[in-house]
């Protein structure tokens, strides 16, 4: 049995997801997680990201109590800290110091995609992809594509 595709979150597209609506492809994607069918990956630096940018707007509390739910529901796992060799090669990649300690959690964690809506430094970006890393970089729309068709390929 192959590994579940292993998804890494940046932090736009995990706060866009906690929110997101039913029939969305963040919620489509949540709910794969939460059946189990494919494994869901954040780091420190997006955990605190995200509960600084709820904790920023109105009823900042709820809303970091809505991530939390949402992340033991999809059973989300804590990447460890990426070292610095992977960050500096990461950083080489991005051009970005922040960006990269997400690629480089995501690399570290053999994530398969990154899900970000970051153009500027991931998506686009023909070095966040092999074999220059293991991950790549998409939006939620093409992630929830390319799981379904490893889950059905799995199926088959």
């Amino acid at each position: 049995m192959a590994r579940k595709p292993r998804l890494f979150w940046d932090t736009s597209a995990l706060v866009d997801a906690v929110f997101a609506i039913d029939g969305s492809p963040y919620r489509d994607l949540f709910e794969l997680a939460e059946a189990s069918l494919i494994d869901m990956r954040i780091s420190r630096d997006v955990l605190r990201e995200a509960e600084s940018v709820l904790r920023a707007g109105p009823r900042g509390d709820e809303k970091v109590s809505l991530l939390a739910i949402a992340l033991s529901s999809a059973d989300f796992g804590v990447a460890p800290e990426p070292c610095d060799e992977t960050i500096a090669a990461c950083e080489q990649i991005t051009g970005y110091r922040k960006d990269a300690r997400i690629l480089a959690a995501a690399e570290e964690c053999m994530a398969d995609i990154l899900v970000t809506h970051d153009r500027q430094h991931f998506i686009g970006n023909p070095l966040v992809s092999p074999p220059d890393t293991h991950c790549r970089a998409r939006t939620a729309d093409e992630t929830l594509e390319w799981c379904l068709v490893r889950i059905a390929a799995e199926d088959a």
